[in-house]
């Protein structure tokens, strides 16, 4: 079994049956079976020692969770890269909540915005405050049009204040 188990897991698995109390465990092992790729499985169990301490029985459970793990590490490896990408080029993001009418920034639009963390408040009234008031029309019906057209384009520069 430990010739299968990956071997940077081989410790977990390890101290998972040493000697102490009894205890439930709940692991995600990388598995190297034999001419077959890599495999994540999540074990949960429960393991009951000996009146030395000593593992005397065990009973659990072991799912194939590869898919899973690989679809969240091809995440976190695109999440990484947009926010380089966005970071490098000093490029803000912002959210709209249709349902509670917020309007949430990330770190960089505080920074594009020269807003101090807590400083904005997170509506949308307050952040046209800050549009210039020469553009503040245009940028008006712009998110008038945008929100009227099933493929908006949310194009369109203005000056901040």
């Amino acid at each position: 079994v430990m010739a299968r188990i990956h071997p940077e897991d081989r410790d977990l698995y390890r101290t998972a049956f040493s000697p102490g109390e009894e205890r439930a465990f709940q692991h995600i092992i990388r598995v190297v079976p034999p001419d077959q790729p890599l495999r994540y499985l999540e074990c949960d169990g429960l393991i009951q020692t000996d009146a030395d301490g000593q593992p005397a029985w065990l009973i659990g459970v072991a799912r194939d969770v590869s898919d899973r793990q690989l679809q969240e590490h091809a995440l976190r490896t695109q999440t990484e890269r947009l926010s380089l990408a966005l970071h490098g080029n000093a490029y803000g993001v912002w959210e709209f909540d249709f349902a509670t009418g917020r309007l949430l920034w990330d770190e960089q639009m505080h920074i594009i915005y020269a807003v101090p963390p807590g400083g904005f408040r997170e509506t949308i009234e307050d952040w046209q405050r800050h549009i210039h008031p020469d553009d503040r029309a245009r940028v008006d019906a712009g998110g008038r049009e945008m929100m009227a057209k099933p493929a908006p384009n949310c194009g369109g520069g203005f000056r901040i204040v």
